[in-house]
């Protein structure tokens, strides 16, 4: 996989036979990459492309996703036809109106969540000199959590698990963080601080990646099942990426660690904090060595999604 970022206001794109050419403000050609090895361009700033090139990419299967300039919000994922298997789709619908079935599949979406924020906090409590208490209560309490979830018997019980779930977790993986990064809340849109403005870019990154994969699998992003319908928001993607997140908390404490990213590279803009230009250079030459994997983890959950809907649809059928 090929993934390529671009934070430069005042660059273009444009077609060149099979490759992208980029170039400056001032028209200087910068690079030409091979198109056909283009699995993702990711554009944060003022970044031209012809509709000629926006073809060719699509056709070729490049996804282009564009990020707010200011905060790192995502603003568009546009991706390329459609996947063929409409069957699959109209299947997903009929599972999300079964509720006994979209209970089922949403209980094993937390599930897989706490059981990924136990295993990282393990792997924190083995490297905790002092204040171990912390995380050893947070592990006893997220397997407490995790053994209730099979009771839950409606959605709303499992949303207070997971939420349960996070206020044990986020205090202690916010404990293990380099002095200056520590902070003592989840917080976003905006971000206040450095490391919340760390994971709220991200989530986003990942949540990118599960929409695609959920369309390449031939799912609809927008129906899920631990997460309500709710207009404009991919509730399949929120609930492929959940049992991930951890990986996105693993990747930025480590970061911060190896002061690969420093306070001097985020500013605060009315009350919310920001990754400077410098600051992104970094986070996403580290991120794309990361995303291979998440992506592959991701295809398998998607896999694991449809092989759901599929069994859940045919013993719904034989027992109607």
């Amino acid at each position: 996989m090929n993934t390529v970022f671009l934070d430069h206001s005042g660059y273009a794109l444009e077609k060149d036979g099979g490759a992208v050419v980029v170039r400056d403000a001032d028209g200087k050609r910068l690079a030409a990459l091979p198109g056909k090895h283009l699995d993702r361009l990711v554009i944060q700033g003022d970044v031209t492309l012809t509709t000629g090139l926006m073809t060719q990419l699509l056709q070729g299967g490049t996804e282009i996703l564009l990020m707010s300039k200011r905060n790192s919000d995502r603003v568009c994922t546009i991706l390329g036809a459609p996947h063929g298997n409409a069957f699959l789709r109209i299947t997903q619908y009929a599972i999300f109106q079964q509720e006994t079935q979209r209970l089922q599949a949403a209980r094993w979406v937390v599930r897989a969540k706490l059981r990924s924020q136990e295993h990282y906090l393990r792997q924190l409590l083995a490297e905790m000199q002092s204040d171990r208490r912390l995380f050893m209560e947070a592990i006893r309490r997220l397997q407490k959590l995790r053994q209730g979830i099979g009771e839950a018997a409606t959605l709303d019980q499992l949303l207070g698990i997971e939420g349960s779930a996070a206020a044990a977790y986020f205090p202690a993986f916010f404990q293990s963080l380099p002095k200056g990064f520590q902070c003592e809340s989840r917080t976003r849109r905006p971000p206040t601080d450095p490391t919340n403005a760390l994971l709220s870019l991200g989530y986003t990154l990942l949540h990118h990646e599960a929409v695609s994969v959920a369309y390449g699998a031939g799912l609809d992003p927008y129906v899920g099942f631990l997460h309500a319908l709710d207009y404009n928001r991919e509730s399949l993607a929120c609930d492929l990426v959940e049992s991930l997140r951890a990986h996105i908390d693993r990747f930025v404490r480590q970061m911060l660690i190896d002061r690969s990213l420093r306070e001097e590279h985020f500013n605060l803009d009315k009350g919310a904090c920001l990754l400077g230009k410098a600051g992104r250079s970094h986070f996403y030459a580290l991120y794309a060595r990361q995303v291979n994997g998440l992506r592959r983890h991701l295809r398998h959950l998607a896999t694991l999604a449809s092989t759901f809907i599929r069994h859940a649809h045919a013993t719904a059928t034989v027992n109607h």
